[in-house]
Parts: C-alpha cells; sequence; structure tokens
C-alpha cells in the first residue's frame, strides 16, 4: 500500500484520544472518521475537523478506510471487530482483545 493510510477511530474515550494523538504524529496515516456517540466525540471531531459516526454501520455507508482502530469496552470487541472483518476491514482491537478467549478465538478465525 503506498500514499496515506486512512484510519478510523471507533471510541473516543481516553485510549481512543491517546490512538488519535499517535495517527496525528504519523506522516503516512491519518484520521479520516471517529464513531461514537457521545457529546464529547462530537466537540472533538468538530475542533479536528472530522467526520463524526454514532455507528460503525452508518460510518461504512460513507467511509472506505484502510483500517479501525477499536478502542471501545471490552464486550464490545466481538461484534465490532467481526463486523470490521465481515467488511474486510483491517481491525486492530485494543486489549484485551475480548471478554474470553473463546470470542478471542472467534476474533481471531474470523480474521484469517
Amino acid at each position: 500500500m503506498s500514499g496515506t493510510i486512512k484510519l478510523v477511530l471507533v471510541g473516543l474515550g481516553l485510549v481512543g484520544k491517546r490512538h488519535a494523538d499517535v495517527i496525528y504524529k504519523t506522516k503516512d496515516a491519518k484520521l479520516v472518521a471517529v464513531v461514537d456517540p457521545s457529546e464529547d466525540a462530537q466537540n472533538y471531531a468538530r475542533k479536528k475537523s472530522l467526520q463524526i459516526y454514532s455507528s460503525l454501520e452508518d460510518m461504512f455507508i460513507e467511509q472506505s478506510p484502510d483500517g479501525i482502530l477499536l478502542a471501545t469496552p471490552t464486550l464490545t470487541h466481538i461484534e465490532q471487530g467481526i463486523y470490521c472483518i465481515q467488511r474486510n476491514c483491517p481491525v486492530m482491537i485494543e486489549k484485551p482483545i475480548a471478554s474470553s478467549s473463546q470470542e478471542a478465538l472467534v476474533l481471531v478465525e474470523k480474521s484469517e
């Protein structure tokens, strides 16, 4: 892949903002959108001139990112991770990857 990598950040809490800070410092990556329904995320997106979506479903209707960073609560990782995998979009899932080893195995098998 050449050029700038377009990334979408899902979850803009403390850890999500740390990921955003790193993306902004990376010359070959660009944060193009945020998925988070919170008012805080809306304010952040507005300040950074980012597209914001309340759900992954809404985001995938309008965007075709090169990758997703999931920085959401662990209980949501399995559903959101599989959703991204089904759309053939690479996904980096913040630790822990899942709530159980069984869920983690499902994510790994789906990604293969």
